[in-house]
């Protein structure tokens, strides 16, 4: 049981391992690949989120105040939306990484 117990200990990763090696294999800019897949997704999935919010808010309420139910409502409505409307997106970027 202690041997198995030393190879568990042995065989996990931390964070803190990870860091330190993607730095010494690649440097700081290791650190920050995979962005430009990550930006093409978020970037234009928050503006279509943010913007179909407002123009359900518009519609739905005519520019009146929201309650918190509202608010709940119409943003799982939004972030469905821009889920739906992003997903191809997020294939590639998923098969890019």
């Amino acid at each position: 049981a202690q041997s198995t117990l030393k190879a568990f200990i042995s065989a996990r990763v931390g964070m803190v391992s990870v860091f330190l090696n993607v730095v010494r294999t690649e440097k700081l800019v290791g650190l920050w690949k995979g962005m430009s897949p990550s930006f093409a997704r978020t970037i234009p999935g928050v503006g279509l989120y943010f913007s179909t919010y407002y123009s359900m808010k518009q519609y739905f309420f005519q520019g009146g105040t929201l309650g918190p139910l509202e608010a709940v409502a119409l943003g799982a409505g939004s972030r469905t939306v821009a889920g739906v409307f992003m997903l191809p997106v997020t294939v590639i970027k998923t098969r890019f990484e």
